[in-house]
C-alpha cells in the first residue's frame, strides 16, 4: 500500500446517485482502496435525485454540489481548480471502466508518475463504439496527435498548472480533451486500455445521443475546427441518426 500516497478520483454524475453508490460500495470492500490518501471527489450535477447525506460523513469522500446542471466538462475541470487535484482521474458513473483495471490505472501511475491516456478496446465490434471511433480519429486528425477512442485520462500538475493559467478562461464551451492535447501534447504520456464492462440490462450508453454530445464536445467545440469539418459531420450526424 506504500505505492498509494496521493491520488483524487472524480465522478461527475447528473441523476446517477444510485450508480455512484454502487460503485463506492465496491470501493469500500476493496482492501486496495484502505489507504485514506485517495479522495473520492463525487460532483452532483444540479441532479434531480439527490445522494443521501451519508455522502458527507465519510472522510474519503467530498460531495460537490452544482446548484444547476453546468455539464461534465466544466464540472470536472472546475473541480479540478477549485481544489488543486493533482494526480487525479475522472471516473464515469455508469462504471464504464470496470474497478479492476481502475485499481491497475492507480498502481500505474504510480510508478511511473506521467499521464495516462485510458482508452476503450473495440473487440466488442458493437456499432455505437465504432461510430465513437470515427468521432475520435476526425478529432486526432485534426489536433495532430495519436490518441483517440479516449474513456478517460489521469492528469497531473501539467494539467494543473494550464488549468490555472491565467490564458486559459474556463466556461461552459471548456472540455477537458482538448486543454489536454494543449498540456500533453509535447510530453510524454502512457496509455492504458480496458475492456468495457457493463450489465445485462444496461448493455451499452453509446446511442445515438452519446455519440452526438461526443461529437458536439470533440469537433464542435474545437477551437482547431474548420467549416468543411462541420458540413461533414452535419451530414455524420443524419446517417447516425438512421443507424439508431
Amino acid at each position: 500500500m506504500s505505492l498509494l500516497k496521493k491520488f483524487n478520483i472524480i465522478i461527475p454524475s447528473f441523476n446517477d446517485n444510485e450508480l455512484v453508490e454502487l460503485f463506492l460500495n465496491q470501493v469500500k470492500k476493496d482492501k486496495f482502496f484502505k489507504d485514506k490518501k485517495i479522495v473520492f471527489y463525487v460532483i452532483d450535477d444540479g441532479s434531480i435525485k439527490k445522494f443521501p447525506k451519508k455522502f458527507l460523513k465519510k472522510k474519503y469522500i467530498k460531495l460537490i454540489i452544482n446548484k444547476h446542471n453546468i455539464g461534465t466538462h466544466l464540472s470536472i475541470l472546475q473541480t479540478i481548480k477549485k481544489f488543486k487535484l493533482s494526480p487525479c482521474i475522472f471516473y464515469w458513473a455508469d462504471q464504464e471502466l470496470p474497478v479492476k483495471d481502475l485499481k491497475k490505472i492507480i498502481i500505474l501511475y504510480q510508478k511511473i508518475r506521467s499521464p495516462i491516456i485510458v482508452k476503450r478496446k473495440l473487440s466488442q465490434s458493437l456499432l455505437g463504439f465504432n461510430v465513437s471511433s470515427i468521432i475520435w480519429k476526425v478529432y486526432s486528425i485534426i489536433n495532430n496527435v495519436r490518441f483517440e477512442n479516449i474513456s478517460t485520462m489521469v492528469v497531473n500538475n501539467i494539467f494543473l498548472k494550464k488549468l490555472m493559467s491565467k490564458n486559459f478562461k474556463i466556461n461552459r464551451r471548456s472540455n477537458f480533451f482538448d486543454l489536454f492535447v494543449l498540456s500533453y501534447k509535447n510530453h510524454t504520456y502512457y496509455e492504458f486500455e480496458f475492456i468495457p464492462k457493463y450489465k445485462k440490462n444496461r448493455i451499452s450508453r453509446w446511442t445515438f445521443k452519446k455519440n452526438l454530445d461526443l461529437l458536439t464536445t470533440l469537433i464542435f467545440l474545437n477551437q482547431n475546427v474548420k467549416k468543411i469539418y462541420l458540413i461533414l459531420f452535419l451530414l455524420f450526424i443524419l446517417i447516425n441518426f438512421f443507424l439508431f
